[in-house]
């Protein structure tokens, strides 16, 4: 898959998993939003105009594959975040934007096998476009402090 097409598939997965802040449902029905959210183009008008109308796992399935991998180990990945936010800091007053960022990234690095260094970058650059304009410097230190001690894991 061409980097472009990546980048893209990547974006289309952010905005349905940013849905999941919004959610109070239990997980089976935030699922199930979050993917009819990705299934409707989530967001991108050329999707959503298009002859297919839906989002199917061969054409985008990357985009699919990633939201699926957040959506079903939301609670290791926030809980992998979580070690790297400052004390005084909690998930509530995290926007959703940066949340969802973060998610992907931790979830590629974490169970996708994405290099640290891809994931972290690819975050970042979702972040710099969605997020506000200084949240790019917290989630790459977040990240790479998460992206370090998964190498010290594994080695």
């Amino acid at each position: 898959m061409n980097k472009q097409k990546r980048k893209f598939e990547r974006e289309l997965a952010y905005r349905a998993i940013f849905q999941i802040g919004f959610e109070a449902d239990d997980m089976s029905q935030i699922k199930d939003k979050v993917l009819a959210t990705l299934n409707n183009g989530a967001g991108f008008e050329q999707l959503e105009n298009s002859e297919e109308g839906i989002i199917s796992s061969d054409k985008y399935g990357y985009a699919r594959l990633l939201v699926e991998t957040v959506i079903n180990h939301l609670q290791s990945i926030d809980r992998e975040i979580g070690k790297y936010l400052k004390k005084d800091w909690r998930f509530d007053r995290i926007p959703n934007a940066e949340i969802a960022v973060m998610r992907i990234g931790a979830a590629e690095m974490m169970y996708l096998d994405l290099p640290i260094e891809v994931a972290v970058n690819e975050a970042v650059e979702i972040a710099k476009k969605y997020c506000d304009e200084k949240s790019y410097r917290y989630i790459n230190g977040i990240l790479n402090n998460l992206g370090k001690n998964l190498q010290q894991i594994q080695e």
